[in-house]
């Protein structure tokens, strides 16, 4: 198994064939996450007050054979803050305050000095220059200047993407190498950052939200990858920086987007894994993120359960009676 070496620190390694591994947890990222999963410890879930209970989820989902509903697209950024703000769990790095997603021609082999200024929220400010004159990655260069400073930051060296948590205002130069974005999602993209296990919690708690007899959870493998094989889009995964809302992806024949597009999504194993996959969950179907490859139902991955740090990382439920 070749493994994809971690998006902080590291060059990013193209997941091009069937069975490469996402990286292992940073240790500067190191998080500790409610669980909701076989083998893990066990908590008591937030519980939904009587008047947030709300019946009829169903009908964002289709039906696939006798006890299988499926979320027509994958959970997005309002409905997980929803969950979020009733429970313990963190806010995704994107939804947080005052977030900024630096893009650019920020690759191997720039050589220019570098100059950034920061005032982060709590209204500490801050800079960091590096000279320059060598040919290395500038968006790493950036990224760690701006942790330097306490500032948190995601790096996706595969698309030269910074997402910068926590700052009111930014500034880099040169001028012209870098476009600042205010990440200020209207809820309608697939929500990222997030963990198997978060994912475990918010269907968990969707259960006890909406009593729609039955419980929601993640798709097992063989799940998805039936449902990808019968509603895909056929279509190319649409080249982009960064996840899109899911409105404009691609719809199939019985109304399910963005299995084969937009991001790859936390699944569950069929069975227990072997020994050498302990804490790490499957991810199936190639996201924005993921170069040559047209075959994104058969795209297959793995990553660390616990992992907060993927921006091309999402989830979509299944719902089974009981």
């Amino acid at each position: 198994m070749v493994p994809r070496l971690c998006p902080i620190a590291m060059v990013f390694v193209v997941a091009s064939q069937v069975g490469c591994a996402r990286c292992h947890p940073c240790p500067s990222l190191r998080l500790s996450s409610t669980l909701v999963s076989p083998g893990g410890p066990s908590i008591a879930l937030p519980r939904p007050a009587p008047s947030q209970i709300v019946p009829g989820r169903l009908d964002r989902m289709r039906r696939l054979g006798d006890n299988l509903w499926v979320d027509t697209s994958e959970v997005t950024d309002r409905e997980y803050l929803e969950f979020a703000r009733a429970s313990a769990v963190p806010l995704p790095l994107h939804l947080r305050p005052q977030t900024v997603e630096i893009r650019g021609p920020m690759g191997v082999g720039a050589v220019q000095p570098l100059h950034v200024r920061w005032t982060r929220s709590d209204g500490a400010t801050g800079e960091w220059s590096d000279p320059g004159g060598r040919p290395v990655d500038v968006a790493a260069r950036l990224a760690n200047g701006l942790r330097q400073g306490g500032v948190e930051v995601n790096h996706n060296p595969a698309w030269a993407l910074l997402t910068v948590a926590g700052v009111k205002d930014l500034s880099v130069s040169p001028e012209g190498d870098f476009v600042a974005v205010r990440a200020e999602s209207q809820g309608a993209a697939p929500v990222r950052w997030v963990s198997s296990f978060d994912a475990e919690q918010f269907a968990a708690w969707v259960t006890e939200r909406y009593k729609d007899g039955g419980r929601y959870r993640l798709p097992r493998v063989s799940e998805w990858e039936r449902t990808c094989r019968e509603s895909a889009s056929q279509r190319a995964s649409q080249r982009s920086v960064g996840a899109y809302d899911v409105e404009i992806e691609a719809r199939s024949e019985i109304g399910i987007r963005g299995l084969d597009e937009n991001v790859s999504e936390w699944c569950a194993w069929d069975e227990t894994p072997r020994s050498d996959y302990a804490g790490y969950y499957p991810v199936r179907g190639a996201s924005w993120a993921v170069e040559g490859t047209n075959e994104q139902c058969s795209y297959s991955d793995v990553a660390p359960a616990d992992a907060r740090y993927y921006a091309d990382l999402g989830f979509r439920l299944v719902w089974e009676p009981r």
